[in-house]
């Protein structure tokens, strides 16, 4: 019986190792794409025989000193390179170059603004159970985030109007409703509001209202018309123009109104190392060559605007003018760098142990996220 029940949890443990070789090949095949981009934006052949057959050799040899067979090294690596030539010339047919040129900044942003919309159309049904159940440090931050947003309204003196700035489906605004007088949320995404709109109404919410908007074009709110403004999961990060959104949010705060912004931090502990071999838990990481955020949806990868900052960056763009502070954490620093299927199937136990040790770090200034938090002086 004893020895039934080790083979039986040595099953478990091939299984989730056979999952996770599984993800790393997915991840293969994702920097093959990106590499069949690189070479047709520089004209080069999809298939390189020397390049291939040098790769083989140096892998038998790995191989070897690993104490496998060298015919199934060979075997196994012929095949992975075969199916990434494959996947090259599919995106080739289709024309799909995720690398586009372009001529200037701006033409870049509008063409990142495109992605995004294109992102949101495709996901804004999926989006929320998507996030929870596929990414693990995605999943930890959005639970950490929601205690800090709600350690910010228990410090208000008045709960009128909460803003949600970016609000995408709406479900921060609609967490938040009962707490407040009534909540608003924009987003620039039409299909993204439309989602938050039939939330709203399948929730029986009726203090919330959900307008498309470009906070670029600042904050359609009359001055010192909010208790509460917040824009969070990174949101900060994804506006261009953060001075003039941080301008805005002052603008239409009242005194001592709370605000929370959340960027993505520069100095994480994900972003120190150049490359990861396996698929982190995160569901969009800073493309740093591009500067750009990589929002993974199904076999797609969307190039949408995104810029980091350190949370010392944060903090000097937050303390001119009225707003007060900020108080900085990062979150989440150890979970980001690990693959998330060790996080969603690793057991409780490991779940909470990796949360405490990201709690604990939260000052370090490492974590993948920048929360700022602060008020309008009165």
């Amino acid at each position: 019986m004893l020895r039934s029940l080790e083979v039986d949890q040595l099953g478990l443990r091939i299984g989730m190792t056979d999952r996770l070789l599984l993800r790393l090949l997915a991840h293969r095949m994702g920097l093959a794409v990106s590499v069949g981009a690189r070479k047709r934006a520089d004209k080069q052949e999809i298939y390189r025989r020397d390049t291939e057959n040098k790769r083989i050799d140096a892998l038998r040899i790995e191989g070897r000193k690993l104490g496998l067979n060298e015919s199934f090294v060979e075997a196994v690596i012929y095949l992975v390179i075969g199916e990434a030539c494959k996947q090259q010339m599919i995106r080739l047919q289709k024309e799909q170059d995720p690398l586009p040129n372009t001529t200037s900044d701006d033409e870049w942003y509008d063409i990142c603004k495109q992605n995004l919309l294109a992102l949101t159309a495709q996901v804004a049904g999926s989006y929320d159970q998507d996030y929870d159940l596929a990414f693990s440090a995605s999943s930890a931050y959005r639970a950490y985030e929601d205690g800090v947003i709600n350690e910010q309204v228990a410090k208000l003196p008045k709960r009128g109007l909460a803003v949600d700035l970016g609000c995408a489906t709406g479900r921060q605004a609609l967490r938040l409703a009962d707490k407040f007088e009534s909540v608003v949320g924009f987003d620039l995404s039409p299909a993204m509001i439309e989602q938050a709109d039939k939330n709203k109404f399948a929730k029986n919410i009726g203090n919330a209202t959900f307008k498309v908007a470009d906070l670029e074009q600042g904050i359609p709110l009359p001055d010192g018309s909010a208790s509460f403004v917040f824009a969070n999961f990174g949101v900060a990060s994804d506006l261009r123009n953060i001075q003039a959104v941080i301008v805005e949010i002052e603008r239409v705060l009242e005194p001592r109104g709370r605000y929370l912004l959340s960027f993505y931090n520069k100095d994480a502990l994900v972003y120190r190392w150049e490359f990861f071999p396996w698929p982190v838990g995160l569901a969009a990481e800073i493309n740093e060559k591009l500067g750009c955020l990589d929002v993974h949806a199904g076999d797609k990868t969307f190039l949408v605007y995104a810029k980091t900052y350190t949370p010392s960056e944060v903090r000097t763009m937050l303390s001119a003018g009225a707003l007060k502070g900020p108080s900085v954490v990062t979150f989440p620093t150890i979970s980001s760098i690990l693959p998330s299927l060790l996080l969603l199937e690793g057991g409780d136990k490991a779940k909470d142990t990796i949360t405490m040790l990201d709690r604990a770090l939260e000052i370090s200034g490492h974590g993948a996220y920048t929360i700022a938090t602060g008020e309008k002086i009165a």
